[in-house]
């Protein structure tokens, strides 16, 4: 329930109550970037540490729930920004510098377990993609979605099915040029 700072002893700096963390947060630009729910609210939060100091630099309150969202962060198209998928499959992209969100539509399926992004130009069309791990009605596939153009570019379904009742995906795609032809594959 706290953002922590330490020293490289590991001395605590300073810490600041946030509510309960949820997915993996990121660190962008001085900033510690991650969702919280406070009081049965989730928030996108970006805290800054100068000075020996935590310091909130804004939030952003989410509709839905961010329980398994993974966050990257980068420079897309010269603006500061965030990405992450909620619980009911939304895709967020947060402007760092206006401290503004969008959120967009991919499914009716609810994210069953973390997801993070992996983010490149797949298609290598000048734009990035971010790719996730995407579930249906039972089986593994990907959901990529254009960042500049703030749509899904598309999705291949039911390439992975589970093992047995028991089996949970772990791990998040990656992008890579595996066989040297400048083209990013999914890993």
């Amino acid at each position: 329930d706290f953002v922590k700072i330490f020293d490289y002893e590991l001395n605590l700096i300073d810490e600041e109550y946030v509510g309960t963390i949820l997915g993996q947060p990121a660190i962008f630009n001085n900033n510690i970037i991650f969702n919280s729910r406070i009081n049965d609210k989730n928030y996108f939060f970006a805290y800054q540490f100068n000075n020996l100091n935590l310091k909130q630099g804004f939030n952003i309150t989410l509709n839905n729930d961010a329980d398994f969202s993974g966050i990257k962060c980068l420079n897309l198209n010269n603006v500061n920004s965030c990405i992450f998928k909620d619980k009911l499959n939304y895709v967020h992209i947060v402007d760092i510098d206006s401290k503004t969100g969008s959120s967009y539509y991919t499914s009716a399926y609810n994210e069953t377990r973390q997801t993070v992004p992996a983010i490149g130009d797949i298609d290598n069309d000048g734009n990035l993609e971010a790719v996730w791990w995407f579930k249906d009605s039972g089986n593994y596939g990907f959901l990529v979605f254009d960042l500049s153009q703030r749509n899904i570019e598309w999705t291949i379904q039911n390439i992975f099915a589970p093992f047995g009742p028991n089996y949970a995906l772990k791990g998040q795609p990656v992008l890579v040029d595996l066989n040297n032809d400048n083209k990013l594959e999914i890993a």
